[in-house]
């Protein structure tokens, strides 16, 4: 099989651009719950930056806010308000421009640091803006990674079944191979953000780059314990980017962006499925 391959997918280290909510819980922000247009709370600044990172909120001058972290202020103001009714609507939560305590329930869930893409497909499913693919079907990929072999295996076992789950639905076929030049450097595992916030990151085709959160405590285990997340749920997710999908609104497809500690997704929905059909067709 590998003297057929003819496509090197390379999925190396990519420093993303993402502004996640540094250092909270979801109960260190519960004084937020109910904050409307017109007030000034502390802490607003950190919804508006989290905002920002997934595609909601512009932080530029044309909103009057700022890039800069310090100068974003905690005013609930009409763009934030905005921001989170568009965010409330993209998750099939009540549409009301307030931080309830659903909202805020939800952003603190860990998740996918690839941004959201409003313009959701019918009825869940997304695709990358201008519909990017790969044009052949057959692509092998490659792991450097600096950490212990424990935490390699565990990285090889998930993509591996990754790998399988979407090889079942698809044309696509991977193989594990050697990088062929200094730029096909492979799934990488490295810090991101620390625990329990940004879980892994991606981009669509044809870059294939991923890479994983080191401060995550990784189960492969069929039942992980509540304070594990499980890589093997998080690499399926980021395969499905990898191929071209974007964020799906469904909560059981594996594209929806958010897992919590203890959770399995690993098969995929109707969703995926159509999701995938409708960029590169039936098999």
């Amino acid at each position: 099989m590998a003297k057929n391959l003819s496509l090197v997918l390379s999925i190396t280290l990519l420093l993303l651009v993402i502004q996640p909510i540094r250092g909270h819980s979801f109960k260190s922000l519960q004084h937020l719950v109910g904050s409307h247009k017109g007030q000034t709370v502390k802490g607003l600044h950190e919804i508006k930056h989290y905002l920002s990172a997934f595609g909601y909120l512009k932080l530029n001058r044309s909103t009057g806010l700022s890039n800069d972290h310090a100068s974003v202020k905690d005013e609930f103001d009409e763009h934030l308000e905005l921001a989170i009714k568009s965010f409330q609507k993209n998750f099939h939560l009540n549409v009301t421009g307030r931080l309830d305590s659903s909202t805020l329930d939800v952003m603190m869930t860990p998740r996918c640091g690839v941004s959201d893409i409003d313009d959701n497909m019918s009825p869940n499913y997304a695709l990358f803006p201008g519909k990017p693919k790969w044009g052949k079907k057959f692509l092998t990929y490659t792991i450097n990674s600096g950490v212990t072999r424990e935490v390699l295996d565990k990285l090889s076992f998930a993509l591996q079944t990754g790998f399988e789950e979407w090889h079942k639905h698809t044309q696509f076929t991977f193989a594990r191979g050697r990088p062929t030049s200094t730029s096909d450097i492979g799934i990488g595992i490295m810090h991101i953000d620390g625990p329990r916030k940004v879980l892994a990151d991606s981009v669509a085709p044809t870059s294939g780059k991923m890479r994983f959160d080191a401060d995550e405590n990784w189960s492969i285990n069929d039942k992980p314990n509540v304070d594990q997340i499980d890589m093997v749920s998080v690499a399926t997710h980021e395969i499905g980017h990898i191929i071209g999908l974007g964020h799906s609104t469904h909560p059981d497809a594996v594209m929806y962006p958010y897992l919590n500690g203890g959770v399995i997704r690993r098969k995929l929905s109707q969703d995926d499925i159509d999701g995938v059909f409708a960029l590169y067709g039936k098999p």
